[in-house]
């Protein structure tokens, strides 16, 4: 268990780590025809967050589900982020494999997270 003045520490550093990045998800919308298409939708907001390398059990867990990640994205407890959702930042397009989850007394979430191209498709 972390102390609760560590984590208090460990939270403020991420902070300062954190950047801005664009959230995309992914939507039914009306393709003016009177039918749909299943389309990338700009949230028109950004989350804070900072990407970092995967943890070893992470990587384990992935593999084991057969999901490719690259990252692990670090971001606050009240980031309206889902499993999914696509994540732009400095130019390159991220994709979460897993929904932001959090441990005990923590006040950040963690999800992991693989490098797509923005045009990619997928289900």
């Amino acid at each position: 268990m972390i102390p609760p003045g560590l984590s208090c520490a460990i939270g403020a550093y991420a902070g300062r780590l954190m950047v801005d990045a664009k959230v995309w998800r992914k939507e039914t919308v009306s393709d003016g025809g009177g039918g749909f298409v299943v389309d990338w939708v700009d949230q028109q907001r950004t989350v804070e967050l900072y990407l970092t390398q995967p943890s070893e059990s992470e990587s384990l867990v992935a593999a084991q589900k057969g999901v490719t990640i690259t990252h692990s994205a670090v971001l606050p407890l009240d980031s309206d982020l889902k499993y999914g959702d696509r994540i732009e930042l400095d130019g390159e397009t991220y994709q979460l494999q897993s929904d932001p989850l959090t441990a005990t007394h923590s006040t950040l979430a963690r999800a992991t997270v693989r490098k797509t191209p923005f045009d990619e498709n997928t289900e």
